[in-house]
């Protein structure tokens, strides 16, 4: 069976659902970053740290940065060393950028996007190194601080969630209907990933509902695959 870091690495692949997710929470806006702005990096991003976390990076064309999507769930980190963890996985990426770039092409920064899929408990985690340490006033000029911004999935105001495009606005209404122990259903929504979007959801459920309605999706794209096959 498909692991939840396989899950969410597949979802937030697409490149429609990661502009959704930039767009929304690290741009503040709906549009600023077209699926075609983006581009997949080609060098290995399988840090030491973050094993059990999903990562995905892609380049955005129109500005020299990088953008890396982070994904978690309950069973994949711990919230007392998360800053230090994205910190560690931030610094093996570098490097890989570094070793795998042309001397005279540019480099730009890597920019962190920590998103949490949890439903049974707020973070926790401290949102930069140095709130992790008690640091000494005489050392705290040279200490180099990382700070990070988790955004929590399942407690997203509607009003953000209402921003988000496509699949990624029906994903952050189930989780938060899954925290609040509500049914889930499509409501007629249409998913432009159906499979990738319904298995993350049936991975992540605990309740009788969504497996079944994610069975019932995925036989009708079985379905419509067959019969587009016989044309």
């Amino acid at each position: 069976m498909m692991t939840t870091k396989q899950a969410i690495e597949k979802f937030i692949h697409h490149n429609d659902v990661f502009a959704s997710i930039v767009n929304v929470l690290l741009f503040k806006e709906s549009d600023e970053i077209h699926p075609e702005d983006l581009q997949d990096v080609d060098y290995d991003l399988n840090g030491k740290i973050l094993q059990n976390a999903a990562h995905i990076a892609k380049r955005y064309l129109n500005a020299t940065i990088q953008i890396h999507c982070i994904g978690f769930d309950s069973l994949t980190m711990e919230d007392a060393y998360l800053p230090m963890e994205v910190y560690c996985d931030m610094i093996d990426d570098y490097v890989s950028m570094a070793n795998q770039t042309p001397a005279d092409a540019p480099l730009g920064p890597i920019i962190p996007l920590v998103l949490d899929f949890r439903t049974d408990r707020r973070s926790a985690a401290p949102e930069s190194l140095k709130a992790m340490f008690n640091l000494r006033p005489e050392v705290e000029p040279y200490f180099n601080n990382f700070k990070i911004t988790p955004f929590e999935i399942a407690w997203l105001p509607e009003s953000t969630v209402q921003k988000f495009k496509g699949d990624f606005r029906v994903v952050a209404q189930a989780f938060i209907q899954k925290r609040k122990k509500e049914e889930f259903t499509l409501d007629g929504q249409t998913l432009d990933h159906s499979e990738d979007t319904m298995r993350l959801l049936e991975i992540q459920s605990d309740t009788d509902n969504t497996p079944n309605q994610t069975d019932e999706v995925l036989d009708n794209v079985e379905a419509r695959g067959k019969a587009e096959a016989k044309k």
